[in-house]
Order: C-alpha cells, then sequence, then structure tokens
C-alpha cells in the first residue's frame, strides 16, 4: 500500500472529508475512525504505516493560517514533526509502521470547494490569467505563467493585519475537529507504544550484554588453554625440527665441499689440457705457415720467371720486325743514292770527258767518294752498334717495368691470400678458445649453482626455523587484525 503524504494540514483535512467511510474501511486493513465521529474510544492500531508522516505541532494550525496570504512560490514545503515525540525520545529508535487508513489518491473535490478555491481572502479570481496575491500590506503580486506585477498601495501599509482565525472559523467542520482529535490522540498511544518498546528493548539488552560477557570469559580461557598447548606442541617440534635441520646441514656440506673438491679438479685438469693444445696448436701453425709461405715465394718466382721470359720473346721477335724494316729502308735509300750518283758521275764524265783536269780532279772526287763511302759505312756501323745497344737497354728497361709492375699487381693478392688464410686459421683457433672457454664458464657456473643452492637451503631453513620458533607471535597478531 503507497504512503499518503501532506504538505499541510489543510491538505490532510481537506482529504479526510472527502473520502467516505465505506470506501476507508474497505481500503484500510484496521476498524476506520470514520465509521462513528461521535465515538471518543479508539482501537490501538497494529502498526504504524510505512510511508505516511501526518504530523503536527502544537502552533500547526496559527502558521498554516499565517501562510494563507502569502503566495505558492514563497510558502514551500514545510515540514510539521510533532514536539512530544522529541520530549519522549532520546535516542534512535526502531520505526513501527502503521496501516494507512486514508485513501492515496485524492478524489475529485465537492463543488463548493472548488467555488471556495477559485477566490482567495482577498476575492480576487483565481482564474484569472494574472493571478494577485496580497504580499503584505500594500504590497499585491500579481503573477501568470509568464510574467509577474508587483503592485504597491501606500494607503494600506498602515492598515491592521486581517484576523486569519476569523476567516477560517467561518469554513470549520466539526469533522475535522473530531478528525484532528482521534488523530492526537493516536499518537498519544504511539508515543506509550514507543515507550513500551523502549522499556523492552533495555532489558533484552542488559540479558544479551551479561550473555556476551559470560561468553567473553569463556572464550578468553579456551584460548589461553589452546595456546598453551600450542607453545608445548611446538616447543618439541621445535627441538625435533633443530635435530634434524643440524643433521641436514652437515650432509649437504660434507656433500658441497665434495662436489666442489671434484669440480676444482676438473677444472685444473681442463687449464692443463688448454695449455698443452695451445702450445701444440701455436708449433704446428707456425711450420705449416713456414712451409706455406716458402711454396708461395717460389710458385711466384716461377710465375714471374715464365711472364718475364714470354715478355721477352715478343719483345725481341718486334725489335727484330722493326730492325728488318729499318734494314730494307736503308737498303733502299742506298740503292736510291748510288743510282743518283751514277747519273752524277755519268753527266760529270760527259761534261769533263775532254779535259785532263777534269779527270784529275774526277778522280780526286772518285777517292772522296770512296771516303765518304767509307765514313757512311763506319756511320753504319756505328748506327748499328748504337742501335743494338739502345734495343738491349730499351730490353732492359721493358723487363724491368713488367717486373715491377707484375710483382706490384701480384702483391697485394697474394698477401691478401695469405691474410685470409691465416685469418681463417686464426678464427679456427678463436673459436676453439671460445669453446674451451665455454666449457670453463659452464663449469664455474655449475660451481656456482651448487654454490648457491646449499645457501639458498641454508637461509630457507632457517627463515624456517625463525617462523617455527614464533608461532604464539603470528597467533597473537592474528587475534589483534
Amino acid at each position: 500500500m503507497s504512503a499518503a503524504t501532506f504538505e499541510s494540514p489543510g491538505e490532510a483535512w481537506v482529504a479526510g472529508l472527502s473520502m467516505m467511510p465505506t470506501q476507508m474501511g474497505a481500503r484500510s486493513g484496521s476498524p476506520s475512525i470514520l465509521k462513528d465521529p461521535n465515538s471518543k474510544k479508539l482501537d490501538r492500531p497494529k502498526s504504524t504505516p510505512p510511508g505516511l508522516k501526518v504530523t503536527f505541532g502544537n502552533n500547526s494550525t496559527a502558521h498554516y493560517a499565517s501562510l494563507r496570504g502569502r503566495p505558492t512560490t514563497t510558502t514551500g514545503r514545510d515540514s510539521y514533526e510533532c514536539e512530544r515525540v522529541y520530549q519522549v525520545e532520546h535516542e534512535p529508535t526502531r520505526k513501527h509502521g502503521l496501516d494507512s487508513h486514508l485513501q492515496t489518491k485524492r478524489p475529485k473535490p465537492p463543488p463548493w470547494q472548488k467555488q471556495l478555491e477559485q477566490y482567495d481572502t482577498d476575492g480576487y479570481d483565481r482564474t484569472s490569467p494574472m493571478r494577485p496575491v496580497s504580499v503584505g500590506n500594500g504590497y499585491i503580486l500579481s503573477k501568470s505563467k509568464e510574467k509577474v506585477h508587483m503592485h504597491i498601495k501606500t494607503g494600506d501599509f498602515f492598515e491592521p493585519v486581517p484576523d486569519e482565525t476569523h476567516h477560517n472559523t467561518r469554513f470549520g467542520d466539526p469533522e475535522r475537529e473530531s478528525l484532528i482529535a482521534q488523530l492526537q490522540e493516536q499518537i498519544n498511544d504511539l508515543t506509550l507504544y514507543l515507550e513500551e518498546e523502549k522499556l523492552n528493548h533495555k532489558d533484552t539488552r542488559r540479558r544479551m550484554e551479561d550473555q556476551l560477557k559470560d561468553r567473553l570469559s569463556e572464550q578468553k580461557s579456551s584460548h589461553n588453554e589452546f595456546v598453551n598447548n600450542l607453545e608445548e606442541r611446538y616447543k618439541d617440534e621445535l627441538e625435533m625440527q633443530k635435530l634434524n635441520y643440524e643433521r641436514e646441514i652437515k650432509d649437504q656440506k660434507i656433500a658441497s665441499e665434495n662436489a666442489i673438491g671434484k669440480l676444482k679438479g676438473e677444472i685444473e685438469f681442463l687449464h692443463g689440457s688448454f695449455n698443452s693444445y695451445k702450445t701444440s696448436l701455436t708449433i704446428e701453425m707456425q711450420e705449416k705457415w713456414a712451409i706455406k709461405e716458402a711454396d708461395i715465394r717460389m710458385t711466384h718466382e716461377e710465375e714471374l720467371e715464365e711472364a718475364l721470359h714470354k715478355l721477352r720473346v715478343k719483345l725481341i721477335q718486334e725489335k727484330n720486325i722493326e730492325k728488318q724494316e729499318l734494314e730494307k729502308e736503308a737498303q733502299r735509300e742506298r740503292a736510291l743514292q748510288q743510282r743518283e750518283h751514277k747519273k752524277e758521275m755519268d753527266s760529270l764524265v760527259r761534261k769533263f770527258s775532254n779535259a785532263a783536269a777534269d779527270l784529275e780532279k774526277l778522280k780526286k772526287t772518285a777517292a772522296e767518294l770512296e771516303d765518304v763511302k767509307n765514313a757512311h759505312k763506319l756511320l753504319n756501323d756505328k748506327y748499328d752498334l748504337v742501335c743494338k745497344q739502345f734495343t738491349k737497354t730499351t730490353h732492359e728497361l721493358t723487363d724491368t717495368k713488367l717486373k715491377l709492375l707484375e710483382y706490384e699487381e701480384n702483391f697485394q693478392d697474394k698477401v691478401a691470400t695469405v691474410d685470409d688464410k691465416y685469418k681463417e686459421q686464426i678464427h679456427d683457433l678463436m673459436m676453439k678458445n671460445t669453446e674451451l672457454r665455454r666449457m670453463y664458464v659452464k663449469k664455474c657456473g655449475q660451481l656456482f649453482d651448487e654454490k648457491a643452492e646449499s645457501e639458498k637451503s641454508f637461509v630457507q631453513d632457517i627463515q624456517n626455523a625463525k617462523d617455527t620458533m614464533h608461532p604464539r607471535r603470528r597467533l597473537f597478531d592474528d587475534d589483534i587484525f
């Protein structure tokens, strides 16, 4: 059932007047209080409604009467609470719910109430677009959905305030007064019921506190006995664990020393074998390198001699061809000179045939010619000798240049080849050295792991012993937290 809440006593009064007794009796599970308005005796309600909050103060009627002339915007939602409840209650208590005997939905008001609500205390029509409301002496507020106007009447500032109580008594109703009296009596009954519940709660609370104290003392005694038993049992277990731990430590220490001695012997053996292998490998590499270097040098010299011989033969052939061409050219020139000389001699003989002087002169010229021929022959011999020397020198220079060029070209390749082979051998040695070092590091790692494992087990045993020696402290810490 939904709760019925009202903002003011006037709304509750209007709702109560508009409800029929038959409807209220049908909707409520409790006996209706309006069946007999003149009856002063009321049945005690079974429980308080879960959401009904109809409470009135001592001055609720006067307060509502003072708010009749104020606009609805300034009235707000004031809460009305019973002051007697706070005079009786001094601590938070459980709220008792009562079944609501009021109608949840507001019915349609009667015609006389609609005519009453149409006009306010000043006689203004509320259905007009501008609704005037008297705020105070000389102040009239006119309000609609869109506008708000304030009218000031200076002549009404000092007029006496109209008595609202007289205005309210015009519309008074005995049924309303009876309803208010019944509600106040119901509030008094609820207050008495609340006091009874508080007394019952105090007795129950006192009994529960006594039971809790007894149970707490029993728990403490059982806990102390349990802790003592645990301490005795843990002491015996701790002694046994100490003996077992010392025995295990001795066994592990002996095993670790044996393993360390064995690993040290293996490391020394590996050191000796590695040194011997390195020495033998160095000697072997030196011998192989000397043999290989001699073979490379011999092969290089043979290849160089063969190339020089081929080049020498080729150059000699070329020079012989050039020499033959030069000899042919010289023979042609000599034949040409002889023909020219013969022509000149013939012309001279024909010219000087008749003169002896010319003959003598011819003989002298012939002798001079013979001398010139001899000188020419000597010059040719010297020329041939110089050509031979020049050819020989040229051959030697060419051979030297070829040797130098061949040596420069092949030297870098040979050196690079030798370096590559030597680097490969060094790389192989380094790989073997790395493998030996890896084996050495592996053995060292095994030794270190063995040592770390022994230390770890030693620390773990110490920690277990510490945890075993302090069980009482852990139990107390758990109880505290």
